[in-house]
């Protein structure tokens, strides 16, 4: 058993980590999971389960304060669950060599894609193309250091904005009914899933590198959960600040400039995915990150944490079920753009309290250890 575990302690040694102090705190836990990430993947749930419920439920172009939640929402939640993904490449079996990784980032990456497709025709949102396709590159970044992974996520954010000079973004898109020309022939296959679609590689593959990243700190120290909590909300205040100030300055003296033009780069929606929108959104996911880490340390055992815990765990299982379920009724039953964002939201509220309740059951009664999609995806990319 010593000459297992030195063996352990070596291969760690070999692997790019921030220190050699997370090399030791990583092969103490490495038979545990680290729980606050599932709780802060269950947020992330909660957040897109009332965004998609609201698009769904509510009017195609919302306004008043649901207008401003949706808008405070938009593409958050999808960040948090992309950096979370990150993590969960870093933290796969530290006995597997990186070229055992790379073959099972590449299945997983290859399956998850092919399911992305098939959902991408219910729900025109999918993020599981963007999954797909940034798994498979993924598995040649394990080896990196972490500068190197750092730099890998800054220059494919920087990338977008030199796309969008280049290119038209708005040219397939009907932004009145935000239907995509095109969608289902190559070429806008492609361009979607790479730059212009709802989550696009370019700029949100940097999310997950990001998330790589993370899941190499030691997050079982106090000063590194408070660390990510303090760049958290820094760098979301910062960046909503400067995006508010740069906008008014900009547009009271445009130039040459049309305001459509200042607003993709100054504003921080979703679409265009500019720079100022992923810092703020990576300030948002190290916010809830850091809680999250915080709070399943502070309560492991609380009755809620242990039902966040078992929903995180599910994440893919519900990602995939509230779409395919909730999508497909909604539309059967005619409620897409008839109700309110209000109705929405509370919809989606006590839909997640639902999903809460039964990945309890599923986890910690039925003793099931993984959710369905997840035992899929474990068997089928294995």
């Amino acid at each position: 058993m010593a000459a297992v575990v030195e063996r352990e302690r070596m291969e760690l040694r070999d692997l790019p980590v921030l220190d050699r102090q997370a090399a030791v705190a990583a092969t103490d836990v490495a038979s545990r999971r680290i729980i606050g990430y599932d709780v802060a993947r269950a947020f992330a749930i909660l957040a897109m389960i009332i965004d998609h419920c609201a698009q769904a439920l509510g009017p195609t172009h919302p306004s008043g304060w649901g207008g401003k939640l949706l808008e405070l929402i938009d593409g958050r939640a999808s960040a948090t669950f992309v950096v979370l993904a990150g993590v969960g490449v870093t933290l796969l079996n530290r006995r597997q060599t990186p070229a055992e990784i790379r073959e099972v980032l590449f299945r997983r990456g290859a399956f998850l894609l092919a399911i992305g497709f098939v959902n991408q025709a219910i729900w025109a949102g999918d993020v599981l193309r963007l999954f797909g396709v940034t798994m498979m590159a993924a598995g040649f970044l394990v080896v990196l250091p972490g500068r190197a992974l750092l730099a890998a996520a800054v220059t494919v954010v920087l990338t977008f904005p030199a796309l969008w000079i280049c290119f038209d973004y708005n040219a397939n898109w009907d932004w009145n009914t935000y239907a995509y020309r095109g969608l289902w022939t190559p070429g806008g296959a492609v361009r979607n899933i790479l730059y212009d679609g709802f989550r696009p590689v370019i700029p949100w593959a940097g999310l997950l590198i990001l998330g790589m990243w993370i899941g190499r700190l030691d997050s079982t120290r106090a000063s590194v959960r408070r660390g990510l909590l303090f760049w958290g909300v820094g760098l979301t205040a910062a960046t909503e600040t400067l995006s508010h100030v740069a906008l008014r300055i900009w547009l009271a003296h445009p130039g040459n400039v049309s305001e459509d033009t200042i607003r993709a780069i100054c504003e921080t929606g979703s679409m265009p995915p500019m720079p100022v929108f992923v810092l703020t959104v990576v300030g948002t996911a190290l916010t809830v990150i850091a809680l999250a880490l915080m709070a399943s340390h502070r309560w492991p055992n609380a009755r809620l944490t242990v039902g966040l815990i078992a929903t995180g765990q599910m994440a893919l299982t519900w990602y995939l079920f509230h779409i395919a379920v909730g999508a497909l009724w909604v539309r059967k039953r005619g409620w897409h753009s008839f109700g309110s964002v209000t109705r929405g939201i509370i919809i989606g509220v006590i839909f997640f309290a639902v999903l809460v309740l039964l990945s309890t059951l599923w986890k910690r009664r039925l003793k099931f250890k993984y959710g369905p999609m997840e035992w899929v995806l474990r068997n089928v990319t294995k």
